[in-house]
Protein backbone atom coordinates (compact mmCIF):
# COMPACT_ATOMS: atom_id res chain seq x y z
CA UNK A 1 0.00 0.00 0.00
CA UNK A 2 1.33 3.71 -0.97
CA UNK A 3 2.92 4.91 2.25
CA UNK A 4 1.89 9.06 1.31
CA UNK A 5 -2.10 8.79 0.90
CA UNK A 6 -4.30 7.15 -1.28
CA UNK A 7 -5.01 8.64 -4.67
CA UNK A 8 -9.12 10.10 -5.17
CA UNK A 9 -10.65 7.42 -7.12
CA UNK A 10 -12.08 9.87 -8.94
CA UNK A 11 -8.13 11.19 -10.14
CA UNK A 12 -8.13 14.57 -8.70
CA UNK A 13 -4.67 15.00 -8.43
CA UNK A 14 -5.48 16.98 -4.74
CA UNK A 15 -4.65 15.75 -1.15
CA UNK A 16 -4.53 17.55 1.90
CA UNK A 17 -1.27 18.46 3.92
CA UNK A 18 -2.14 16.54 6.79
CA UNK A 19 -1.95 13.22 4.72
CA UNK A 20 1.27 14.43 3.41
CA UNK A 21 2.60 14.64 6.26
CA UNK A 22 1.79 11.66 8.29
CA UNK A 23 4.71 9.48 8.82
CA UNK A 24 4.42 5.70 7.88
CA UNK A 25 4.46 4.68 11.26
CA UNK A 26 6.77 2.92 14.08
CA UNK A 27 10.14 1.92 11.66
CA UNK A 28 10.43 -1.80 10.36
CA UNK A 29 13.82 -1.77 10.65
CA UNK A 30 16.01 -0.52 13.54
CA UNK A 31 20.12 -0.70 14.13
CA UNK A 32 19.22 -3.50 16.19
CA UNK A 33 17.19 -5.94 13.95
CA UNK A 34 19.18 -5.41 10.69
CA UNK A 35 18.68 -8.22 8.00
CA UNK A 36 18.38 -7.78 4.34
CA UNK A 37 14.87 -9.58 4.66
CA UNK A 38 13.41 -6.24 6.53
CA UNK A 39 15.46 -4.07 4.20
CA UNK A 40 13.78 -5.64 1.15
CA UNK A 41 10.59 -5.79 2.98
CA UNK A 42 10.61 -1.64 3.11
CA UNK A 43 12.44 -1.31 -0.02
CA UNK A 44 9.40 -3.16 -1.85
CA UNK A 45 6.67 -1.93 0.47
CA UNK A 46 6.75 1.85 -0.72
CA UNK A 47 5.56 0.04 -4.61
CA UNK A 48 7.84 2.92 -6.00
CA UNK A 49 7.15 2.19 -9.19
CA UNK A 50 3.64 2.18 -9.19
CA UNK A 51 3.46 5.23 -5.98
CA UNK A 52 0.83 7.88 -7.74
CA UNK A 53 2.49 10.83 -6.07
CA UNK A 54 6.25 9.78 -6.76
CA UNK A 55 5.68 9.14 -10.70
CA UNK A 56 8.30 11.60 -13.07
CA UNK A 57 6.88 15.14 -14.23
CA UNK A 58 4.54 15.11 -10.98
CA UNK A 59 5.15 18.47 -8.67
CA UNK A 60 3.27 19.04 -5.70
CA UNK A 61 3.08 22.37 -4.25
CA UNK A 62 1.06 23.97 -1.53
CA UNK A 63 -1.74 26.45 -1.98
CA UNK A 64 -3.70 28.45 0.26
CA UNK A 65 -6.19 26.31 0.69
CA UNK A 66 -3.54 23.91 2.42
CA UNK A 67 -3.84 21.21 -0.41
CA UNK A 68 -1.07 19.68 -2.30
CA UNK A 69 -1.70 19.81 -6.48
CA UNK A 70 -0.16 17.40 -9.08
CA UNK A 71 1.19 19.68 -11.95
CA UNK A 72 3.80 18.86 -14.76
CA UNK A 73 7.58 19.58 -13.67
CA UNK A 74 9.79 17.50 -11.35
CA UNK A 75 11.30 13.94 -10.00
CA UNK A 76 10.96 12.52 -6.49
CA UNK A 77 13.82 10.27 -5.88
CA UNK A 78 14.73 12.71 -2.78
CA UNK A 79 11.40 11.75 -1.34
CA UNK A 80 11.39 8.12 -1.94
CA UNK A 81 15.19 8.02 -0.29
CA UNK A 82 13.57 10.36 3.12
CA UNK A 83 10.53 7.72 2.84
CA UNK A 84 12.34 4.44 2.31
CA UNK A 85 14.87 5.77 5.47
CA UNK A 86 11.42 6.78 7.76
CA UNK A 87 10.94 2.97 7.45
CA UNK A 88 14.20 1.79 8.17
CA UNK A 89 14.86 4.23 11.78
CA UNK A 90 17.95 5.81 9.57
CA UNK A 91 15.83 9.40 8.30
CA UNK A 92 17.77 11.00 5.85
CA UNK A 93 15.25 14.14 6.48
CA UNK A 94 13.20 16.08 3.12
CA UNK A 95 13.04 19.66 4.94
CA UNK A 96 15.79 20.92 7.10
CA UNK A 97 15.83 24.05 9.34
CA UNK A 98 19.42 26.01 8.24
CA UNK A 99 21.12 24.60 10.31
CA UNK A 100 20.68 21.47 8.61
CA UNK A 101 18.31 20.10 11.66
CA UNK A 102 15.31 17.69 10.57
CA UNK A 103 11.90 20.15 10.13
CA UNK A 104 8.48 19.01 9.59
CA UNK A 105 7.20 19.56 6.00
CA UNK A 106 6.78 23.26 5.18
CA UNK A 107 7.88 24.59 8.58
CA UNK A 108 8.66 28.30 8.84
CA UNK A 109 12.30 29.02 7.95
CA UNK A 110 12.95 25.13 7.15
CA UNK A 111 14.29 24.77 2.96
CA UNK A 112 13.48 21.41 1.33
CA UNK A 113 16.33 19.07 0.26
CA UNK A 114 16.72 18.13 -3.33
CA UNK A 115 18.28 15.47 -4.76
CA UNK A 116 21.82 17.75 -4.32
CA UNK A 117 20.81 18.95 -0.79
CA UNK A 118 20.42 15.32 0.10
CA UNK A 119 24.01 14.13 -0.80
CA UNK A 120 25.51 17.53 0.31
CA UNK A 121 23.47 16.42 3.83
CA UNK A 122 24.50 13.53 4.35
CA UNK A 123 28.22 14.24 3.37
CA UNK A 124 28.00 16.48 6.21
CA UNK A 125 26.51 13.90 8.65
CA UNK A 126 29.34 11.52 7.68
CA UNK A 127 31.61 14.05 8.95
CA UNK A 128 29.85 15.28 11.78
CA UNK A 129 32.05 16.40 14.88
CA UNK A 130 28.97 15.84 17.03
CA UNK A 131 27.71 12.65 16.57
CA UNK A 132 29.63 9.75 18.51
CA UNK A 133 31.79 7.36 16.96
CA UNK A 134 30.49 4.57 15.11
CA UNK A 135 31.44 2.23 17.76
CA UNK A 136 28.23 3.84 19.53
CA UNK A 137 25.72 3.37 16.84
CA UNK A 138 22.96 3.69 19.40
CA UNK A 139 24.04 7.57 19.96
CA UNK A 140 22.99 10.45 18.01
CA UNK A 141 23.18 14.44 18.41
CA UNK A 142 20.85 17.08 17.74
CA UNK A 143 21.59 17.50 13.68
CA UNK A 144 21.37 13.85 13.11
CA UNK A 145 18.75 12.22 15.30
CA UNK A 146 18.49 8.97 13.36
CA UNK A 147 22.22 8.21 14.34
CA UNK A 148 25.57 8.01 11.99
CA UNK A 149 25.57 8.30 8.54
CA UNK A 150 29.34 6.43 7.03
CA UNK A 151 30.97 7.31 3.81
CA UNK A 152 32.02 3.73 2.51
CA UNK A 153 33.42 2.21 -0.63
CA UNK A 154 31.22 0.64 -3.16
CA UNK A 155 32.40 -3.36 -1.96
CA UNK A 156 32.18 -2.21 1.87
CA UNK A 157 28.36 -0.25 0.83
CA UNK A 158 27.57 -3.39 -1.08
CA UNK A 159 28.37 -5.78 2.34
CA UNK A 160 26.88 -3.93 4.26
CA UNK A 161 23.35 -3.63 2.46
CA UNK A 162 23.83 -7.65 1.68
CA UNK A 163 23.67 -7.78 5.47
CA UNK A 164 20.42 -5.70 5.69
CA UNK A 165 21.72 -2.31 6.56
CA UNK A 166 20.59 0.80 4.91
CA UNK A 167 22.53 2.21 2.40
CA UNK A 168 22.28 5.51 0.26
CA UNK A 169 23.63 6.03 -2.94
CA UNK A 170 23.88 9.73 -3.61
CA UNK A 171 25.77 11.89 -6.71
CA UNK A 172 26.07 15.76 -6.16
CA UNK A 173 25.42 17.30 -9.27
CA UNK A 174 27.28 21.02 -10.11
CA UNK A 175 24.96 21.83 -12.91
CA UNK A 176 21.80 19.92 -11.66
CA UNK A 177 19.70 18.95 -8.69
CA UNK A 178 21.52 15.85 -8.24
CA UNK A 179 20.23 12.04 -7.53
CA UNK A 180 20.38 9.83 -4.63
CA UNK A 181 18.55 6.12 -4.13
CA UNK A 182 18.89 2.91 -2.40
CA UNK A 183 21.33 0.34 -2.32
CA UNK A 184 19.53 -2.67 -2.66
CA UNK A 185 20.30 -6.04 -0.30
CA UNK A 186 20.21 -8.18 -3.51
CA UNK A 187 23.51 -6.59 -5.32
CA UNK A 188 25.44 -9.20 -6.10
CA UNK A 189 28.97 -9.43 -4.05
CA UNK A 190 30.78 -8.73 -7.24
CA UNK A 191 29.51 -7.19 -10.05
CA UNK A 192 26.90 -3.85 -11.16
CA UNK A 193 25.39 -3.35 -7.51
CA UNK A 194 21.55 -2.71 -7.81
CA UNK A 195 19.68 0.00 -6.50
CA UNK A 196 16.13 1.41 -5.49
CA UNK A 197 14.96 4.89 -7.30
CA UNK A 198 12.31 6.63 -7.86
CA UNK A 199 13.75 9.45 -10.43
CA UNK A 200 13.36 10.25 -14.29
CA UNK A 201 12.85 6.37 -14.48
CA UNK A 202 11.57 4.92 -11.05
CA UNK A 203 13.50 1.56 -10.61
CA UNK A 204 13.23 -1.63 -8.37
CA UNK A 205 16.44 -3.75 -8.12
CA UNK A 206 17.76 -2.18 -11.02
CA UNK A 207 21.35 -2.19 -12.03
CA UNK A 208 23.28 1.10 -11.04
CA UNK A 209 23.84 1.94 -14.69
CA UNK A 210 20.00 2.39 -14.66
CA UNK A 211 20.14 5.24 -12.26
CA UNK A 212 23.64 6.97 -12.82
CA UNK A 213 24.78 5.71 -15.71
CA UNK A 214 28.54 6.32 -15.88
CA UNK A 215 28.76 8.61 -12.82
CA UNK A 216 30.48 7.58 -9.75
CA UNK A 217 28.65 8.10 -6.94
CA UNK A 218 29.27 8.34 -3.43
CA UNK A 219 27.70 5.69 -0.61
CA UNK A 220 26.41 6.03 2.80
CA UNK A 221 25.56 3.59 5.26
CA UNK A 222 23.78 3.91 8.64
CA UNK A 223 25.31 2.33 11.37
Amino acid sequence: MPLLGPVPNTGDPVRDLATYRRLPGPPLSTPADRTPARYRLVLDRLGVTTHPWLQPNTRESPTRAGVIIAAPGTTWCNAAVWRWTQMLGAEVPHWVMLDDAPAPDFAKGARELNGNGVALWLTRAATCRDCPPASMPSGTCRLHPSGRWLLLQQAEAVAWARKGCPVVVAWHNPRGIGHVAMLSPDSPAKGEPLIYQAGSANLENAPLSRGFGNLRPLYFGHA
